[in-house]
């Protein structure tokens, strides 16, 4: 990523944590939008956990977010909590389709966490 589009995201980040502040988020997509720009985009998943937590509090049911939440913890070196996370998700989500993928991937699959 070139460093102008890189000063772009950081400046309008704080600018849209604001807007969803200001005005709510009735869809309650703002964090793991904001999460996935820190991570996939800035590549800070320190700064992404935070936004990835609370995707997961507000939508726990989302696979999604539930995955943002484990790359995250992955890359901080906190395994403890990342096993933690995905076994909540295994005993409440319906759909399995990114975790199948991502256990996969890493030599596991669904049943060692179920």
């Amino acid at each position: 990523m070139s460093i102008r589009i890189r000063i772009e995201f950081l400046t309008l980040l704080p600018i849209f944590k604001k807007i969803i502040d200001e005005h709510g988020d009735p869809c309650r997509i703002g964090p793991i939008m904001i999460a996935l720009l820190y991570f996939h985009e800035l590549d800070d998943p320190t700064k992404a956990l935070p936004f990835a937590q609370q995707a997961t509090e507000l939508k726990p049911g989302s696979e999604g977010a539930s995955v943002c939440l484990v790359h995250c913890l992955f890359k901080i070196g906190r395994q403890e909590e990342l096993q933690a996370e995905i076994r909540r998700y295994m005993n409440i989500g319906r759909k399995i389709d990114l975790y199948t993928t991502l256990l996969e991937e890493n030599g596991l699959t669904v049943e060692d966490f179920t």
